[in-house]
């Protein structure tokens, strides 16, 4: 059953969590870290990255070679 988190940290990803527990003495590994995070909402959803095709422009004017 998924719920909705309403909640959650900007500042902390599951590597920023892990290393600031461990310069705290504590000893986790980052599925542990992941899990208990998204148990209580402090994960956000991840940024959907753009595929990189870029559409061509036709109203755009070619440039013009200047190696010739």
């Amino acid at each position: 059953m998924q719920t909705k988190c309403v909640l959650y940290n900007d500042n902390y990803g599951v590597q920023r969590m892990q290393l600031a527990l461990r310069q705290n003495g504590w000893v986790a590994g980052l599925r542990k870290i992941k899990r208990i995070m998204r148990e209580n909402c402090w994960l956000h959803e991840q940024k959907r990255r753009s595929n990189g095709i870029t559409k061509a422009d036709s109203e755009a004017q070619k440039a013009e070679n200047l190696i010739q």
